[in-house]
């Protein structure tokens, strides 16, 4: 493979400047028919590997590694939605025979899903429109998730409640399972009330994950809470630089025993 690498860098190098690989990918709703794209440019099965390889940057979180995830729905290419949707998905992958709530309508647009999602606005079929305070169900779920929602809720409704969103998580303790999971990612910097209660550690959780934007290029590296509690949103880089992701059980773990 090395060898089949050197032979065709040119090949390479040339294919990246002639196209621009968030734009390419942005198109494609997922590696399949990005690999059926690329299939078709060069039938060299080794060529066509270090093409897929190229295109596909990946970030590390915890040993794992991810593909970054394009799209042209909110041009994930240049924001959070590029680390925080594929670290979700997999997540939901691993939990599609059980019982999941979305809160806030957003992986329905890049994926085939078939969980129930409530959102107080988006207007969809496959979507429960109602305020998720007031959401109850006879079902107990087993995964919780909400992708850069709750940020908003108290912050860009009228009238204004900074503390909503505990009432929120509240409401979802009542519908999660004895041992079901809340997995939540926040933009750090949006909603100044959200960000000193999460200072004032009235969030509790289990596990937390702490992301930080390092370049243009919308690279992300994982970091530790006192890195990203006090960054600022769209600025230096565009839309959010720190993004937080808990993992929050139904029996909360004690504070004290998570790492600062």
């Amino acid at each position: 493979m090395k060898k089949f690498y050197k032979e065709n860098r040119s090949f390479l190098r040339f294919f990246k400047k002639r196209f621009n690989r968030n734009l390419i990918q942005s198109f494609f709703k997922d590696d399949f028919k990005l690999f059926k794209f690329l299939s078709k440019i060069n039938t060299s099965k080794g060529l066509l590997f270090l093409l897929y390889r190229e295109l596909s940057p990946k970030f590390r979180i915890q040993n794992n590694k991810y593909n970054y995830f394009y799209h042209n729905y909110r041009r994930t290419w240049n924001n959070e939605r590029a680390v925080e949707v594929p670290i979700i998905w997999e997540i939901v992958n691993r939990y599609k025979d059980k019982e999941i709530l979305e809160v806030g309508n957003v992986l329905s647009h890049y994926y085939n899903v078939n969980h129930d999602i409530v959102d107080k606005y988006e207007v969809s079929d496959s979507v429960i429109n109602k305020d998720i305070i007031d959401y109850q169900t006879n079902k107990k779920y087993e995964l919780v998730i909400s992708i850069s929602t709750l940020e908003h809720v108290g912050w860009n409704e009228i009238p204004e409640d900074p503390a909503k969103v505990l009432t929120v998580l509240d409401n979802l303790m009542k519908i999660l399972d004895r041992n079901g999971k809340i997995i939540i990612t926040l933009p750090i910097g949006w909603n100044p009330h959200l960000d000193k209660l999460l200072k004032e550690n009235k969030i509790t959780f289990y596990k937390r994950i702490c992301l930080k934007r390092i370049s243009q290029k919308n690279h992300w590296r994982e970091v530790k809470w006192k890195d990203i509690q006090n960054i600022k949103y769209d600025n230096p880089f565009h839309s959010a630089n720190g993004l937080l992701i808990l993992f929050i059980k139904h029996h909360f773990i004690d504070f004290k025993n998570i790492e600062k």
